[in-house]
């Protein structure tokens, strides 16, 4: 089952990133018109229908759930690197305030939770 899902995974991706072959693919274009990795979805697709034994209603909701989870996973990892670039800007935010304001003046402007986490990292 996993190996079907890796292939599935796999066709649903190419699909994905190559539009123009899968317009080529549905509109009826011949094989000396279409694109030599439009065959080559086509035959990774064709496959994938076979083994899994997919109709077309499936593929196609298949497909749909598969971009959605893919632009999710991408916006997990925008934010997952948002994240990380904040804390790191917080971080230098901390350290330079730590230097101009003793640890009191530091705990009553940010925080005393903020400020001593802070001050335990950097020793």
């Amino acid at each position: 089952m996993k190996k079907h899902f890796t292939i599935l995974a796999s066709a649903i991706l190419l699909a994905a990133t190559t539009p123009s072959a899968m317009a080529a693919g549905l509109h009826g274009s011949t094989v000396a018109e279409t694109p030599v990795a439009a065959l080559q979805l086509k035959e990774v697709n064709s496959n994938l229908i076979l083994e899994l034994e997919l109709n077309e209603s499936q593929y196609v909701l298949l497909k749909t759930l598969y971009s959605q989870y893919q632009k999710e996973v991408s916006a997990l990892a925008n934010a997952t690197q948002e994240n990380a670039e904040l804390e790191g800007l917080t971080n230098a935010f901390l350290a330079e305030a730590s230097r101009i304001l003793k640890p009191e003046q530091l705990a009553g402007y940010v925080g005393t939770t903020t400020a001593e986490a802070f001050l335990a990292e950097s020793k």
